[in-house]
């Protein structure tokens, strides 16, 4: 019970960043917060937050954005998807920041190239930043709880 309140808190918490970031910022500095939320928790807890509740988390972040519906969705089944097989936990630190910085990398050419199809003007170099700031976001957030079991 206590695992479904904080995850519900951090996923709505993730869900006020991603809303509340400038649009210029949130390109540039800011992570993808909703993805890094998901993938704590697929990680964590991989036999109650499934590719299901990540679809419709990220169908409800299509919905906030204004993107075309099943974006989000399709961008982030993928990633999810490696880290049910891969199990992230086992690595060690440097691996599992790797890991995050590939899947984040995955995640945002999705998008791009989705948006690339639309119509929609190229990224500039800045987006491609976001990698950056996630895996540091993760190294201060995750990282120190790794050998902690709950």
């Amino acid at each position: 019970m206590r695992d479904i309140i904080f995850f519900t808190v951090s996923l709505l918490f993730a869900f006020m960043l991603m809303v509340w970031m400038p649009q210029a910022a949130s390109t540039i500095y800011s992570p993808p917060w909703v993805f890094l939320v998901l993938s704590y928790w697929v990680i964590k807890k991989p036999g109650h937050v499934g590719l299901s509740i990540v679809f419709f988390a990220s169908l409800l972040m299509d919905m906030m954005t204004g993107a075309l519906l099943g974006v989000h969705a399709i961008a982030m089944i993928v990633p999810m998807s490696v880290l049910l097989i891969v199990r992230p936990a086992r690595l060690n630190a440097l691996y599992q920041l790797l890991l995050m910085f590939v899947l984040v990398l995955v995640y945002q050419m999705i998008v791009a190239c989705v948006h690339g199809f639309m119509g929609a003007s190229p990224v500039s170099y800045q987006y491609w930043l976001s990698p950056v700031s996630a895996v540091i976001v993760w190294a201060v957030m995750v990282l120190p709880f790794k050998g902690s079991h709950g």
